[in-house]
């Protein structure tokens, strides 16, 4: 297999497993969808190199899903995947019940604590933790995003980490304010952009490296390391995280514009 198609399958992967795919379920999925007349359940075994007792497990869950349909061909059954739009047209379904049901689980959800904090451990830490963020500004008044970065790509970690995290940010345009390491300021991601709401202002790196990545958004604060072992926090609480952001409006000051 080529290094473009290796790639691909495993920014695809990753985009499954965002709408609830297990790895090989993702692998099995592209992989009929590849065959033009859909394949037998030895066929699809072969392409994936998945042992045949699994696949055909995995081929009977993506038939309940519906994502795999499936044919009487001779004695046998040849199966074929749904074209994407209309997996994306489930999915749209899904998101549209689930916006609907969001006030009576909001009116069933117990009162929160005060304050709350959750650990995350691993690299698929990072993407979990940009889904709470991303989740709670779509339910905040206030839209914006503070963030003092690293400087670090997410991509070492995450296979297409940056690409899922930009996209996203970009899709809902929530205003983000970064403060990055100057050895940043060239590259993607760490330049001002009006267009994508995007404004950065330059620290001079310190002889230690900035290791974490620190947010505040909505009533809570984030703190990550994307450096391996790649691990962080989130602390919702609103007095600190609004004290917090008293202190990076100083920073902000602090660090004029270039």
């Amino acid at each position: 297999m080529a290094y473009y198609e290796r790639v691909m399958i495993a920014e695809l992967t990753n985009i499954f497993k965002n709408l609830g795919f297990k790895p090989l379920e993702a692998r099995v999925y592209v992989a009929v969808l590849n065959m033009k007349d859909g394949g037998f359940s030895y066929e699809i075994a072969e392409t994936t190199k998945i042992k045949r007792t699994s696949c055909d497990l995995i081929i009977s869950r993506l038939l309940e899903r519906g994502v795999l349909t499936k044919a009487k061909d001779g004695k046998r059954s040849r199966y074929k995947a749904i074209p994407p739009e209309t997996l994306l047209f489930q999915q749209e379904q899904l998101t549209d019940s689930l916006k609907a049901a969001i006030p009576l689980l909001q009116k069933m959800k117990a009162s929160e604590a005060e304050t709350e904090v959750r650990f995350f451990e691993g690299p698929d830490a990072i993407r979990q933790m940009y889904d709470d963020l991303f989740l709670s500004l779509r339910v905040s008044d206030d839209k914006e995003i503070l963030n003092i970065s690293s400087g670090q790509h997410v991509r070492k970690y995450l296979p297409g980490g940056d690409s899922y995290i930009v996209s996203r940010r970009e899709k809902y345009m929530f205003p983000i304010r970064i403060i990055a390491p100057r050895t940043a300021a060239d590259e993607k991601g760490w330049q001002n952009d009006e267009r994508t709401k995007r404004s950065v202002r330059y620290f001079d790196d310190p002889k230690k490296q900035f290791q974490i990545s620190f947010y505040l958004y909505a009533d809570k604060v984030l703190i990550y390391s994307p450096l391996p072992p790649v691990g962080g926090i989130i602390l919702r609480n609103v007095r600190i995280n609004q004290s917090l952001r008293l202190v990076y409006e100083m920073l902000w000051g602090f660090h004029a514009p270039d």
